[in-house]
């Protein structure tokens, strides 16, 4: 009698920080749920560069290497979310474009998109621009939008 082998593909969980506050919730979220369905937790921090402010490109400041903070931004997020996952496989990704964009780009084929909602005020999200809305809206894979509470229990 011939033995089948069965294969389970792991699966991925793509989870957008940005180094605030309002980052731990859909990180612990994710985590979560990447630690139950034995999934790997790829957390993604996209920098928009040039800076922008008010429409305008900011100028890079002499001695800042922005690449090397953002992976120091999203190493700390992560630690200071997580500590040291133990059993979790976690992929930090630094990248950088147009975050909607980016984020729909990298869960291409993911089984799960997680997002914070800060919760603007509907002018101020009309104003400074909305990550979760187009990422609901266009996304190939089901999205989650952890809102911002403590650490999202």
């Amino acid at each position: 009698m011939k033995e089948t082998v069965t294969r389970h593909r792991k699966g991925r969980i793509v989870v957008g920080v940005d180094g605030s506050e309002s980052s731990s919730g859909p990180l612990l979220w994710a985590a979560r749920q990447a630690e139950l369905t034995h999934a790997c937790l790829e957390v993604v921090l996209v920098s928009q560069l040039p800076l922008m402010a008010y429409g305008y490109a900011v100028p890079a400041l002499a001695g800042v290497d922005p690449a090397s903070q953002a992976k120091q931004t999203l190493d700390a997020t992560i630690h200071s979310v997580l500590g040291e996952p133990d059993g979790l496989e976690v992929v930090p990704i630094v990248t950088r474009g147009p975050i909607a964009k980016t984020l729909l780009r990298i869960a291409e084929g993911a089984d799960l998109l997680v997002l914070g909602a800060r919760g603007h005020a509907a002018l101020v999200g009309m104003l400074v621009g909305s990550v979760s809305e187009p990422c609901v809206s266009h996304a190939k894979c089901p999205v989650v939008v952890v809102h911002n509470q403590e650490k999202a229990a």
